[in-house]
């Protein structure tokens, strides 16, 4: 499959940066599959989990560590927020919008 990707990759002169691009295996835990797998002669690292748009990938499949990193991220959003919220004093709920409306600023086009 790979030797179609180059292929299709010569055809429309595109070039694969192989400094950048990793191999994971999707396996059970107790397997670890050793295949080489080549681009342009360029042996690919095999990895055992990778980042993809803010998205763990891990061998095992298992999404635990993925749900967790977004949890804690997550969190430290939320407490930055709070902290800004904290700096002002809001009376009443009423008040909250106009407040959070000042602290939005006009960005000129």
């Amino acid at each position: 499959m790979l030797n179609d990707v180059e292929t299709y990759c010569n055809k429309w002169e595109l070039k694969i940066n192989t400094n950048k691009t990793k191999v994971l295996i999707f396996e059970k835990s107790n397997r670890h599959t050793q295949i080489d797998f080549f681009i342009y002669g360029t042996k690919l690292e095999l990895v055992t989990n990778f980042k993809y748009l803010g998205v763990h990938f891990y061998k095992n499949g298992n999404w635990n560590r993925t749900q967790q990193k977004l949890a804690e991220h997550s969190s430290r959003a939320k407490h930055k927020l709070f902290s800004v919220f904290n700096q002002f004093e809001f009376k009443t709920v009423r008040t909250l919008p106009v407040e959070i409306v000042h602290l939005v600023r006009y960005i000129p086009k």
